[in-house]
């Protein structure tokens, strides 16, 4: 069993590594869609929250004469220091986190900019269509929506359960799965 050094944080409060997995996951499923955020270590308290949870994404929005959208993706201290059995393991499962979270930040951005006229659920039918979206480039299996799933291999919420892109965890691989010629992964936050 490995753990993971620790992580290398630049002045800014960034880390690189983690920078680095949003970059090459943004660029291989999201067609580099998604505008960047600081992805940290450690999920804010939530007193909202039942259960601890591996990773959470979070929308605020900054007032001013421009109403500002920002997002903060934070990835569990369990998911850095649980027992693993190698670092390719454990960056592994770091990769399935934050895409599972920028799956949401891209449907809120797509919510944002008016391409869904109801509030979307969490793990809703729009969520289950994108993870859908990159599983199919990818050959992953199908998932629905979280109400409608009948086990956890097809429950949006645990999307991608054990499908994910290992090559995108590696520093300057290719990974072929994701990359979308799809004319609907366009500018997010506009309509498509």
């Amino acid at each position: 069993m490995t753990r993971l050094a620790p992580a290398r944080v630049d002045g800014l409060g960034r880390e690189p590594e983690l920078d680095g997995l949003f970059d090459r996951l943004n660029a291989h499923h999201f067609g580099a869609t998604l505008p960047h955020v600081v992805v940290r270590r450690g999920v804010p308290n939530d007193p909202t929250r039942d259960a601890p949870v591996l990773a959470v994404c979070r929308r605020s929005v900054l007032g001013g004469p421009v109403e500002t959208v920002v997002f903060a993706i934070f990835l569990a201290e369990l998911l850095f220091t649980a027992p693993m059995p190698d670092p390719r393991s454990r960056w592994r499962e770091i990769a399935s986190c934050l895409l599972h979270e920028m799956v949401h930040m891209a449907v809120d951005l797509d919510e944002i900019g008016s391409r869904y006229t109801d509030d979307i659920e969490d793990h809703g039918q729009e969520f289950a269509n994108e993870c859908n979206r990159i599983g199919r480039a990818a050959g992953w299996s199908h998932v629905t929506s979280a109400e409608k799933a009948f086990t956890d291999r097809e429950d949006a919420r645990w999307w991608p359960l054990d499908d994910a892109c290992d090559t995108c965890v590696v520093v300057g691989s290719s990974c072929q799965a994701g990359k979308s010629t799809d004319a609907s992964v366009t500018k997010r936050g506009v309509e498509r």
